[in-house]
């Protein structure tokens, strides 16, 4: 049996390099399906790149690429290898450390409105906010990602910002994950402001940042008139009653919002009280979100929903 074009590839340069081949490598190169993974290896600068050769040689619809620790600026030069095929629908470099500087590699997969990719996780890739600014740029002119997920990145209200610009020109992104972020009340407000606009995202999540009552009290005087959004998640922030009465009004005129995670803000009663209430006008939010708010509703208060709602 002949020996497949990507793993040649590889196994040639990894011995011109003089590094010895990496099994795990090997056995995924040689896979003749359209999905490629490696997780949790550890790379010299030489197997990065000798890897990068091969994955060249193929074009893969589906390629993971995370936790791999890499010598040199390896990560930048694998995201480069897989960025040049035009067939690529998701990439995953989640926790490889591609940083700010690699994200012009995945420039030919993001720019421009053919782009065939249409999930991103660059969760923990160190990106912070020149990164966010660096893929916000990308993202204005691209129509065809519908999920990115950007957690533990680092990333403040200056990235949070510049994310919310691209956001009101872009029509394609479904849902942005920012979870456990720096993300303040700036950025939040930002971000509700561009959704007033925008009309493809149904998911955002900001759970595990920084923002307190006034970036809620924001975010919900602009989704008021939001009708695409079906999921919030702003647990384990700090938006407290305030931002839980304004939210709460908010949901007795928007329609469309289903879900809203709201546990670990320091909500008090006069929260709880005016959710319950609102919910009671709005039956869809409540028949998918109110089993959401339970658990922290009975370590906070000590009762069952049923007497909340």
């Amino acid at each position: 049996m002949p020996t497949a074009p990507p793993l040649a590839a590889y196994l040639e340069s990894a011995a011109s390099r003089g590094e010895a081949p990496v099994e795990a490598i090997a056995t995924a190169l040689s896979s003749a399906g359209p999905r490629l993974a490696l997780s949790g290896l550890t790379l010299s600068a030489g197997t990065s790149a000798a890897l990068a050769l091969g994955l060249k040689a193929a074009a893969y619809s589906e390629v993971e690429l995370s936790d791999l620790k890499v010598g040199g600026g390896g990560v930048k030069d694998l995201a480069a290898a897989v960025a040049s095929h035009a067939s690529l629908a998701s990439l995953s470099l989640a926790g490889s450390a591609l940083g700010d500087a690699g994200i012009g590699s995945l420039a030919p997969l993001l720019r421009g409105h053919g782009s065939a990719l249409t999930a991103l996780d660059l969760k923990a890739s160190d990106l912070g906010n020149n990164g966010a600014a660096a893929l916000a740029e990308l993202l204005a002119t691209n129509l065809g990602l519908r999920t990115l997920d950007l957690q533990r990145n680092a990333i403040k209200d200056q990235g949070a910002i510049a994310l919310a610009a691209a956001l009101q020109v872009n029509g394609g992104l479904q849902a942005l994950n920012l979870r456990f972020n720096e993300v303040s009340d700036a950025g939040a407000t930002s971000l509700g402001k561009a959704l007033q606009g925008n009309g493809s995202v149904t998911e955002l999540h900001l759970g595990g940042n920084l923002i307190g009552a006034e970036g809620a009290v924001q975010l919900a005087a602009a989704l008021v008139s939001n009708t695409t959004l079906r999921s919030l998640n702003l647990r384990s922030n700090a938006v407290l009653d305030a931002g839980a009465v304004a939210l709460a009004q908010m949901t007795k005129r928007n329609g469309a919002l289903l879900e809203l995670f709201l546990g670990a803000n320091g909500i008090g009663e006069e929260g709880v009280v005016a959710l319950a209430d609102a919910w009671k006008m709005n039956a869809t939010l409540q028949a998918r979100a109110i089993l959401a708010q339970c658990g922290a509703i009975r370590e906070q208060f000590g009762r069952t929903s049923a007497q909340f709602f």
